[in-house]
């Protein structure tokens, strides 16, 4: 039962990331989608990696940090007692649990100089080493997302989708338009926002004056003055909100005070100076 979970979750998990991938290459690059890709191919990894270890010697996927050893020892011995394998006995035998497995970093570290896998090159382990962190940080994720860590995990997702071909689908291969895209060079979340026709619409109609005055967050609100206003259908309100608060949470869009005079003042809502930057330099 472990053997064959290990592998459907890995593919589960690589699909999950690989869908994560295609809405933020597609210009949806919110929060919700970028902790999706990096914790979905966190785990793809990992469980790999373990399915890796597992087609290796089914010890090595277990860790011997602290008593743990012993206890992975207690178990083969009342498995082999009983006749068993060691899955075999933690399946059918109540109250019987699998011993803890092993990290994430440990099971690369042991593929990679236990067993000289060569798909763990000194660039690749420095890659995972670094996802690691990410994945480790992702609950206090900040606005602003390096464009390296970016590079960092389309390169680590290059290597999965290569070890998904090799332990899943002999023969996979990446969809070539997605490869494409993560090959790009200075690949960033804010280019490809940028670059999607329909962020740029958006964006365009909020350099208007059609929003003046109107708060950043309101999403609900913004939606149906540009629908009014700009020529979008009402069938697009929901897929509006959503971009709107992709804007406002990457800092393309800010609201803020113009004073008039000392006793005049009035809201402004519009794109930030940055995000002004990035469409002109798109432009030319």
């Amino acid at each position: 039962m472990y053997r064959i979970n290990l592998l459907d979750n890995a593919v589960a998990a690589y699909e999950s990331a690989l869908d994560a991938l295609r809405k933020i290459l597609d210009g949806e690059g919110s929060y919700i989608n970028y902790r999706s890709y990096v914790l979905n191919l966190h785990s793809a990894l990992e469980l790999f990696f373990k399915k890796m270890l597992l087609n290796k010697n089914e010890f090595m996927i277990f860790s011997f940090d602290g008593n743990n050893y012993s206890k992975v020892l207690e178990k083969y011995e009342k498995s082999k007692k009983a006749n068993k394998t060691l899955f075999q006995y933690v399946t059918e035998t109540k109250d019987a649990k699998l011993p803890n497995t092993v990290t994430f970093v440990d099971a690369y570290n042991r593929l990679a100089y236990f067993y000289n896998e060569e798909i763990f090159e000194y660039k690749f382990l420095e890659n995972l080493s670094r996802l690691n962190e990410i994945r480790n940080n992702i609950t206090h994720f900040e606005i602003e997302v390096p464009d390296e860590e970016f590079i960092i995990l389309n390169e680590c997702f290059l290597k999965c989708a290569e070890i998904y071909s090799e332990q899943a689908e002999w023969g996979y291969s990446i969809d070539p338009q997605v490869k494409a895209k993560i090959l790009e060079k200075d690949i960033s979340v804010r280019k490809l926002i940028i670059k999607d026709e329909y962020n740029r619409k958006i964006l365009n109609c909020i350099q208007s004056d059609y929003t003046q005055g109107m708060d950043a967050s309101d999403y609900l609100g913004l939606a149906n003055v540009l629908i009014e206003s700009c020529g979008f259908e009402n069938s697009d309100r929901e897929k509006i909100i959503k971009r709107l608060q992709i804007f406002y949470d990457i800092g393309f869009t800010e609201s803020h005070n113009v004073f008039i005079d000392e006793h005049t003042d009035f809201e402004c809502f519009n794109i930030t100076e940055s995000c002004q930057k990035m469409l002109d330099e798109f432009k030319s």
